[in-house]
């Protein structure tokens, strides 16, 4: 018995970060990210790449992720993988508890992601991919469920 509630205990608490984002990403903070994001997708996590090891604070600090398009649901991305930049906020639902960094149970391998997304105005002029940004730290990528993907397809 002992054994089942430390097993059901441990579960809720990692599970916590993902179950407060899901509660406080409310319809009108999903529909005021669709206002300001000229694409909108599920993506599927490939990468992330290496951890800037701070935290925005003074200067906006971001961690990128790579990409595979599942859905486009607003706009037309360019290409069917893509970079995106993540801002790194202590705090934020995106980020890890701890450490300086996106929260690795959120940007997994493999996790389908939904993502509203701008063009980065920071990418290299020489560039030939275009690149992407995330400008929600809280509520700018979420878990792809069934009715956060309705609720934001319903903005359509």
């Amino acid at each position: 018995m002992k054994l089942t509630i430390f097993f059901v205990s441990l579960i809720l608490i990692l599970s916590s970060n993902i179950l407060a984002q899901s509660c406080s990403c409310e319809k009108d903070v999903l529909k005021q990210n669709w206002n300001n994001s000229a694409y909108v997708v599920i993506a599927e996590v490939n990468s992330v790449e290496p951890s800037p090891k701070i935290w925005s604070g003074t200067l906006w600090v971001r961690q990128e992720v790579n990409y595979k398009i599942l859905q486009n649901i607003k706009g037309e991305v360019a290409n069917d993988k893509i970079t995106v930049s993540h801002y790194v906020v202590n705090n934020s639902f995106t980020a890890d508890e701890d450490i300086p960094q996106l929260s690795p149970r959120m940007f997994k391998k493999g996790e389908s992601l939904l993502v509203f997304l701008n063009e980065d105005s920071r990418q290299s002029k020489s560039s030939t991919q275009k690149k992407y940004i995330s400008e929600d730290a809280n509520c700018g990528a979420l878990i792809a469920t069934k009715s956060t993907t309705s609720i934001v397809e319903s903005f359509k």
